[in-house]
Order: structure tokens, then C-alpha cells, then sequence
């Protein structure tokens, strides 16, 4: 800080007066006391005029003083004018080349410097060098002086390497004129460890920190306000570097030190403050963090009244800290508060009003206001490209944003165009290593991976993981967060053991550097509980969610964002446990809290309606489940557009439940929108892209319609293994499926091929444990099965059986899927009572899962009558179809392919009991509604109409019998290959039909 001059002596009284009030202003300077200052400046400058008139060297000094006091205020363009006044009347009296003329540019360049306008400042500076240089010894301080000023300047535009040259050419004359251990070579240090700090290279900053501090205090004592400004520089380089507690060390002496030398209502004071409150910002203690912060805000106010730019910055801190614990309201007060004022004192074209700008952004940006958010980040970059060249840092940051920004959109062309403009700049100005260059290499690994490019994705983490540990040592949250996103990107990819080394080592660095109540802790613990769920481990993972939960409960409000996070994956994993209850407990929670902290038209609001949907879909209630589908759809729409990820989520979800109701066509409908918006949003290989082209697949094998089905599911398998590899869960499932058109087609030895393939992958990925492994043994037991082959059907659904018990406990909608399939393999063999021991069990859980009228319960019911027809017992077999024929109706309405299966049921018992009238009402009925939701060549229609053969063969009518024969065989024709059984079964028919017509 420029010091305040004093006046030329005169012997007049009021010349001693004059002396008395600039003595005065410079005691109350030196205090912090600006507003008495210039008071007593004023008074001053009044009586000079009087004195002396306008162009008198006394009233130059005493402008310069009041310039100086008002850029203390940061009254810029006040201290602009009295500088302006005093250079012009010095100009006068000394002419052009005096070092009077000098001092004041010095000061010039100072204040043009605090308003951000570097090309001025330098200019100011130079002039000033250029002079002093002629006229002063070329080892003054003053010279040296400029040339720190100049760069720091420098370093303010991001040329840390011409800093550094003007740093060290300061300090070289320092040294030679005052000597190694004169407090101004002290500055010149520490001017050099600030830019080794900017450049990345921390231990550099260390060394020149550390010996500025030592001179410091060697000089000036423990507490006198240098040395403490000397341990906040070294406290900020060791925050930086991940090492909190020693960083709060050289805070709190920062600050001890600042109360002893200055007094608790000090600027200093609430410098330190705002420092340490940063350090626990960075520990995740916000609440710390606020007080801090609230104690220097209210200093500063009270020192400079309340648009000052140190007022501003500790309501941009106050903004951080509120913002981080999910207080977006008060976030956004502070931001705002902070950016009138900076637009007040500098006008729009800032440094610090791009600043509040950009963090105003990203408040926007999550609260999922993402076109505001985007139209903040675009005044910023406007604003800083007028500051600075396009490759400072500065643009670079919101050049991120930006990325961020598109990415979260779904723009990712947009986003990788920002990403990328950001890491060229950066490797420009600090070379290949530095920690901004890992931090955009991050986010590219995060675009890659929203792209489903999960091997680029890794490629670029590993960049920035790489060069993280080469800069900070293993312990660095920096490390610990990009050891996560490996994580993640591994996790994507079905490589579960490398995803959970990289989670346990994020896990352990944070609990070192942090402890165990850190947001950063939190969040690895929810990603290894969604490591476990995906495993299958559903036990584990409860834990690790409850982990997650516990301590972000004790960082943050009930209604953050974490902590909603962490109540919708508690509800998935209940969800797949089967306890629904349980789910929509949690899932209720996350709702709300986030509806509170959002309103309804957020992203995460959105994602939680969806997982509502899908519960309720799963427990059979489609209108609920498509009333919350509905709702998340149109939100996201407004948000995004038609082209975006979420979107095309929601419109699969959707189609999923219009096709669990049987309607195919509106399925479809949602489903094409899936697939176009993905499409463009993501490119061909994608693989929400895959997931569409699959339901879509699974809709035409549905329709029976194999080919088409096969065409969609081959498309989604070829995209899924370029993009995730040949041994993901997600070409697992694919493989499934196609096993199951090769099934449905009659092409076993081509069904077990798929059926193989994806079970070797399973226990190749999973361990034999996993319930996709169980999933995929009783696809091979009703492969095998359907061969006629049941002791082999058995042998893999008791595996799957056992697995599922292992995993869930005896009371999972799985577990009672296997029992099912172990009654139907029994029932084949023809040992009906352990079909009907299994059955039972099934129907048993069912009931308790999904109440009386869910489409599961009804199916085994229909299971339980078909033992008992198969007993003979028909009565029986005919209640059991008909409970399951009225739930099929209250679910899911008259015309739904179940209800058709379930009146195909009842037909085959009337038919066994010889009223062959009732069946054929029955059969008529199923028939009406296959021709309705599936068309005239689907497998049910044409077995239905087989069933009616069969009925007017029974009742002797050979013609009528023929003909639905006939329209079975041609439907048969369309969808199986010549040899299918079917295709024989039918031609025998007609054959047994026309012999016994013509006898």
C-alpha cells in the first residue's frame, strides 16, 4: 500500500493547522479509519487552496492522499480524479520527467490495476519506469518497486512467466540495494511465491513463501500485519495443496497476530477471517465456514459501508458456503448482493463482476436453471475477453462452465468445443501438468462418459488422475475425486473390482484429509453402496447408503441435494430387495425434500418421479406408474428439449408401461420418439441409444414378430459391445433376449448358444451370486424346458433358485419367479404335488409383495389351475383361473393380452370338461382382444385360433375345426420358419381333421 505523504513545511499558523489536519487523516488512515480520513483530508485540502491556490505542490499531495483513501474504500473512480488532479498540477510545478510525476503514475497504475484494467495499469507503470529509470539510481526501491507492480499486473493477465521475470528483477535490486534481509526484498519474495503458486509449482511457492515470512518476522516481529499476510499466503498454498490443518495453523496465527497489531474491527482482520473460513469451507464444515465468514462481512461493513469490493468478496464467500449446503436461496441473495455492488464500483466490465457472474451460473446451473445459468456464463466470458487475452485462465474457467453447462443440457458438441478451447489455453500457459489442465481433462472424462464412451472417458480421468498425483502425493481430495470418477467410469463398464479398488482408495485419502464427515466421504460411500447394488449385494450397499446418509444429515440440511441423492438410491436398493414400502418411503423423502429445495421443474425432481413411476409399475399399477412418468416427462421437455438423455429415458419408461398393458402401438409411439431423440442427442452407439433399440425389440417379440424383433436386438448388441466391451452386464442382457427370440422361433441350439454366452459373462463379471446370473440359469431351465428336457429345466432353476435365496432371504418377488418355474418344470414331469407345493409358495409371496390383484399373482393362480385341470380337478382349476381372470380385468381392463391368456385358461378347462360351448365363447373372447392389441400374426392368435380348432374338432364340427386350423397354420407360416413345431402341429391337425371329416 502506498504511503501517505506529508505536506511542505510552512511557518504560518494556518499552514501549521493544514499540517494538523493531514497528520490527522494519516492516523486515521493508518487505522483503517477512511471515512475520518478523508474528513480530515478535505479539511485539509480546503485550507491549502485557501493557502497556496489550485497548483500548489501541498494540494497535490494532499489529492494524492485523498486518492488514496478512497481506492482504500474502493472508490475507484474518486481516487482516479484526485490522482488525475494531483498529476496534472505536478506536471505544472515539476514538468513532465520529475520522479513527483513518477510516484503518481506509480499510484495511477495501482488503481487502474484494482479496477481491472491491466492495459492501463501497464501503461501507467511503464511511464512511471521509463522516468524513474533516467532519474534514479537503477537499484532504487522505487524501481523496484514498478517493477513488482508491473508484475503483478502480469500475473493478473495470466503471463506468469513475464511475472516472474519482473518479480525476480525486483528482488535482484532489492537485494543489491537494501540487502538479503530488508523487508521490501521480503515482498519481492513473496510476489514470486504467488506465482510460482498461479503456475502450479507449490513447493516453489513454499520455499520463496517461507523465506519471505522468516525475514518478516526477523524484522518487523511476530505480529506486525506483513508477516501476518506472509502466513495467509502460506495457509492458502498448503489449502491448496489438500493439507487443511496446516493451513488453519497459518491462519489462526494469521489471524492472532492481525488482533494483536490491529484490533478485532480491522480489515486485516476480516482478511484472515474470510481465509480461515475458506479452509473449513474446503474441510466441508460450512457452518464454521459462515461464522467466519459472517464476522469479516460485518468488519468490512463497518470499515467501508456496504458496496466496497472486500464486502463484496466475503458475500461471494458467503454465496460459496451457502451454495455447497444447499441453501440456494441465501446463496443467491449474497451473489446478487455482491454483483450490484461490484457493478456499482466497477461498472460491468470486471474481473470480480465476471467472477460473481460465473458462481451465480453455477448456483443456476444447479438449480437446473440451465438457460439463465448459460446466459451468466456468456456475460462472463464477454466481459473477461474484453479484460484479458482469450488464453488467461480466467476465460479458461468459464470456458468450463460453458462445457458444463451444454453438457448437462445434452449439447455434448457444444460442451466438447468449451472443454476443449479451455485445455488448449491451459497448456498454453502452464504446460501439460498443472492442476487446471487435470481439472479439464476431468470434465472431458465426464463428457466421454455421458457420451457412453466409457474407454475415453477412462483415457482422460487417467490424464488427470495421473498428473494429480504427480503434483499433490496420493492424499489430495483432487486425487481422492478423480480415483471416483475412474471409479464410476469402471463401475459403467461392468468392471466391478476396478471400480471398487479406485473407490476404497478415494475412501481412505478422504477420511485421512477430511475425517469421517465429509461431503467428499459421503459421496464415495454412496458410490461403493451403488457398487454393491449392482453387484447384488443389496445388504452391503444398505450399509454404505446409511453411511452416505448419516454424515451428509450432519453437514447439510434435510432437504440438500446429497442428501435426497442418497435417499433415492436407499429407495432403489429396497426397490430391487423387493420391499416396496420401504422404497416409497425413501423415494417420497427425496421428492420432497427436493421439490423444497427446487421447486417442481428441477432435473432431480424429474429423476425421482421416474423411479416412483417404475415402482409403481413394477407393483402393477400402470396409470400411477404412467401418471408420475407423465409428469417427469413434461418437465424435462421444458427443460431440455426433445433431444436430450433424460428425455429419452423418460419416453422408454413410458413405453414400458404402455407395453405392459398390452398397448403395442403407444408403446411404439414413445419408444420411436426414444430412439429419434437419442439419436440426435447421442449418436448411433450409445448406449441409452441401445436401451430403446432393445425395449423396442422386446415390443415386436411381444407382437411375435421375431424378425423384426431380431433386427432391433442384434443393432443394440453391436452398439453396446463397441461401446462397453464384449463382458458388460448390458451385452448380457442383450445376448438374453436374443436367446429368447431363437426360443420363441423354435431354434434352441441357437437360443442355448446366447443363453451361454450371457451366463459365462455374468459369472465372468458378477460371480456365480448375482441375480442377473440366477436370470440368466432360468433362462437355460426354460430353454431346456421347452425341449422337453426337465430334469436339465430343474437342475438350472434350483440353481437359480438357491442363488436368489442366497441373495434376497426367502421373501423376494425373485425368489418367487424361480418357484414358479420349479412348479412349472414339476408340473411337465407330472409330479403335481411339488408343482403345487412350489406354486403355492409363489403365490404366497406374491400375494404378500404385490397384494391380490397384481398381474404376477394372477399368473400363478393360473399356474395353480393349470395343476389341477392337469389333476382333472376342473372345478377347482376353473375358480383359480377365474380369481386370476378378475384381478386381470380390475388391473389391467378388458382388452389386455393377460386377461386373453387367462380366458384361454378357462376355455381348455371347459373344454376338458366337455361343454365345449363355454370354451368356445372363451377362446372367442382371447381371440378378439389378440387380433386387437397384437394383429392378425402373432403366435397368441395363431395358437388361439389353434385352441378353437381343437374345440370344434371336440364338438365334431371338421369343417369349422379346418378352418381355424387353416388361419393358424398361414399365421404360423408368417412367423416361424417351415420346421417350427407349430408348423407341424397345425398340419397334423388339418390332416386328423379332413380324415375324421371325410370317415
Amino acid at each position: 500500500m502506498p504511503a501517505i505523504l506529508t505536506t511542505a513545511n510552512s511557518q504560518s499558523s494556518q499552514t501549521n493547522s493544514t499540517m494538523t489536519y493531514g497528520q490527522l487523516g494519516a492516523s486515521w488512515y493508518s487505522k483503517g479509519e477512511y471515512d475520518k480520513a478523508i474528513e480530515a483530508f478535505q479539511q485539509a485540502l480546503e485550507d491549502d487552496i485557501n493557502l497556496f491556490g489550485e497548483a500548489h505542490p501541498n494540494v497535490a499531495t494532499t489529492h494524492n492522499n485523498l486518492a488514496l483513501a478512497h481506492k482504500a474504500k474502493g472508490q475507484y473512480d474518486k481516487a482516479i480524479t484526485y490522482y488525475q488532479l494531483a498529476l496534472v498540477s505536478s506536471i505544472e510545478n515539476y514538468g513532465d520527467g520529475h520522479q513527483e510525476i513518477a510516484s503518481i503514475r506509480s499510484n495511477l497504475g495501482l488503481v487502474w490495476h484494482a479496477k481491472g484494467q491491466y492495459d492501463k495499469a501497464l501503461e501507467y507503470y511503464e511511464l512511471a519506469l521509463a522516468s524513474s529509470v533516467k532519474n534514479l539510481d537503477k537499484d532504487s526501491t522505487f524501481i523496484a518497486t514498478i517493477r513488482s507492480n508491473i508484475g503483478l499486473v502480469f500475473q493478473a493477465k495470466g503471463d506468469y512467466d513475464k511475472a516472474i521475470r519482473y518479480y525476480t528483477l525486483a528482488l535482484e535490486n532489492g537485494i543489491a540495494t537494501l540487502g538479503d534481509d530488508h523487508p521490501s526484498v521480503a515482498i519481492r519474495r513473496s510476489n514470486l511465491g504467488s506465482a510460482w503458486e498461479a503456475k502450479g509449482q507449490y513447493k516453489k511457492a513454499v520455499a520463496f513463501y517461507e523465506l519471505a515470512l522468516e525475514s518478516g518476522i526477523r524484522q518487523l516481529g511476530e505480529n506486525h500485519p506483513t508477516v501476518a499476510t506472509r502466513r495467509n499466503k502460506l495457509g492458502n498454498v498448503w489449502q491448496i495443496q489438500g493439507q487443511y490443518g496446516k493451513a488453519i495453523e497459518y491462519y489462526t496465527l494469521a489471524l492472532t497476530s492481525s488482533l494483536n497489531s490491529v484490533g478485532k474491527d480491522h480489515p486485516f482482520v476480516a482478511v484472515m477471517l474470510n481465509s480461515l473460513g475458506s479452509a473449513w469451507e474446503a474441510k466441508g464444515q460450512y457452518k464454521k465456514a459462515i461464522e467466519q465468514y459472517e464476522k469479516a462481512l460485518q468488519i468490512n461493513i463497518l470499515i467501508f459501508g456496504e458496496s466496497h469490493p472486500d464486502v463484496a468478496s466475503t458475500r461471494r464467500q458467503l454465496g460459496s458456503a451457502w451454495h455447497k449446503k444447499g441453501q440456494y436461496d441465501k446463496s443467491l441473495v449474497y451473489y446478487q448482493q455482491a454483483l450490484t455492488s461490484d457493478i456499482k464500483t466497477f461498472g460491468a466490465v470486471h474481473p470480480s463482476v465476471a467472477d460473481t457472474r460465473k458462481r451465480l451460473g453455477s448456483l443456476l446451473q444447479a438449480r437446473g436453471q440451465f438457460d439463465e445459468a448459460t446466459k451468466l456464463y456468456e456475460l462472463a466470458l464477454t466481459s473477461s475477453l474484453v479484460i484479458f487475452s482469450p488464453g488467461h485462465t480466467e476465460v479458461a474457467s468459464i470456458h468450463r462452465q460453458l462445457g458444463s453447462v451444454w453438457q448437462a443440457k445434452g449439447q455434448y458438441t457444444k460442451s466438447q468445443n468449451y472443454y476443449e478451447q479451455a485445455l488448449k489455453s491451459e497448456i498454453n500457459t502452464f504446460g501439460e501438468d498443472h492442476p487446471n489442465v487435470a481439472l479439464t481433462h476431468a470434465l472431458l472424462g465426464s463428457l466421454w462418459g455421458a457420451k457412453g464412451q466409457y474407454d475415453k472417458a477412462i483415457g482422460f480421468y487417467d490424464l488427470a488422475y495421473q498428473s494429480h498425483l504427480l503434483k499433490f502425493g496420493d492424499s489430495h481430495p483432487s486425487v481422492a475425486k478423480t480415483r471416483r470418477q475412474l471409479g464410476r467410469a469402471w463401475q459403467e463398464k461392468g468392471q466391478y473390482d476396478k471400480a471398487l479398488g479406485f473407490y476404497e482408495l478415494a475412501l481412505t485419502s478422504d477420511i485421512k484429509t477430511f475425517g469421517g464427515e465429509h461431503p467428499g466421504v459421503a459421496v464415495t460411500h454412496r458410490l461403493l453402496g451403488g457398487l454393491w447394488q449392482a453387484k447384488g449385494e443389496y445388504d452391503k450397499a444398505i450399509k454404505y447408503y446409511q453411511l452416505a446418509l448419516s454424515s451428509s444429515l450432519l453437514t447439510f440440511t434435510e432437504s440438500h441435494p446429497e442428501v435426497a441423492d442418497t435417499r433415492r438410491q436407499l429407495g432403489s436398493v429396497w426397490q430391487e430387495k423387493g420391499q416396496y414400502d420401504k422404497a416409497m418411503e425413501f423415494y417420497a423423502s427425496a421428492l420432497a425434500s427436493d421439490k423444497k429445495t427446487f421447486g417442481d421443474n428441477h432435473p432431480n425432481v424429474a429423476v425421482t418421479r421416474r423411479l416412483l413411476g417404475s415402482l409403481w409399475q413394477i407393483q402393477g399399477d400402470y396409470d400411477k406408474a404412467i401418471e408420475y412418468y407423465d409428469l417427469a416427462l413434461q418437465h424435462t421437455l421444458e427443460k431440455y428439449g426433445n433431444a436430450h438423455p433424460e428425455v429419452a429415458k423418460t419416453y422408454n419408461h413410458l413405453g414400458s408401461a404402455w407395453q405392459a398393458q398390452g398397448l403395442f402401438d403407444k408403446a411404439n409411439e414413445y419408444y420411436q420418439l426414444a430412439l429419434v431423440g437419442g439419436q440426435q442427442s447421442l449418436g448411433e452407439q450409445h448406449p441409452v441409444v441401445a436401451t430403446t433399440q432393445s425395449h423396442m425389440g422386446s415390443l415386436w417379440l411381444a407382437k411375435g414378430q421375431y424378425d423384426k424383433a431380431l433386427g432391433l436386438y442384434e443393432q443394440a448388441l453391436a452398439s453396446t459391445i463397441l461401446s462397453l466391451g464384449e463382458e458388460h452386464p448390458d451385452v448380457a442382457e442383450i445376448r438374453s433376449s436374443l436367446g429368447r427370440i431363437f426360443k420363441a422361433k423354435g431354434q434352441y441350439d441357437r437360443a442355448i448358444e446366447y443363453y451361454e454366452l450371457a451366463l459365462g459373462s455374468g459369472i465372468a463379471t458378477f460371480g456365480e451370486a448375482h441375480p442377473s446370473v440366477a436370470i440368466r440359469w432360468s433362462n437355460l431351465g426354460s430353454l431346456w424346458s421347452a425341449k422337453g428336457q426337465y430334469e436339465k429345466a430343474i437342475e438350472y432353476y434350483q440353481l437359480a433358485l438357491n442363488s436368489g435365496i442366497n441373495t434376497f432371504g426367502q421373501d423376494h418377488p425373485a425368489v418367487a419367479i424361480r418357484q414358479s418355474n420349479l412348479g412349472s418344470a414339476w408340473e411337465s414331469l407330472g409330479d403335481y404335488d411339488k408343482a403345487i407345493q412350489y406354486y403355492e409358495l409363489a403365490l404366497q409371496g406374491g400375494i404378500k409383495h404385490f397384494g391380490e390383484d397384481h398381474p404376477a399373482v394372477a399368473k400363478r393362480r393360473s399356474n395353480l389351475g393349470s395343476v389341477f385341470k392337469a389333476l382333472k380337478q376342473y372345478d377347482k382349476a376353473i375358480s383359480y383361473y377365474k380369481l386370476a381372470l378378475k384381478s386381470g380385468i380390475r388391473m389391467l381392463g378388458e382388452n389386455h393380452p393377460s386377461v386373453a391368456i387367462r380366458q384361454n385358461s378357462l376355455a381348455s378347462c371347459w373344454q376338458a370338461k366337455g361343454q365345449y360351448d363355454k370354451a368356445i365363447t372363451y377362446y372367442e373372447k382371447a381371440l378378439a382382444i389378440y387380433v386387437q392389441t397384437l394383429g392378425e400374426n402373432h403366435p397368441n392368435v395363431a395358437a388361439t385360433r389353434s385352441n378353437l380348432g381343437s374345440a370344434w374338432y371336440a364338438k365334431a364340427e371338421y369343417k369349422k375345426a379346418i378352418e381355424y386350423y387353416e388361419m393358424a397354420l398361414a399365421a404360423g407360416l408368417v412367423i416361424y420358419n417351415k420346421d417350427h413345431p407349430f408348423i407341424s402341429a397345425m398340419r397334423s391337425n388339418i390332416d386328423n381333421a379332413r380324415d375324421a371329416r371325410w370317415q
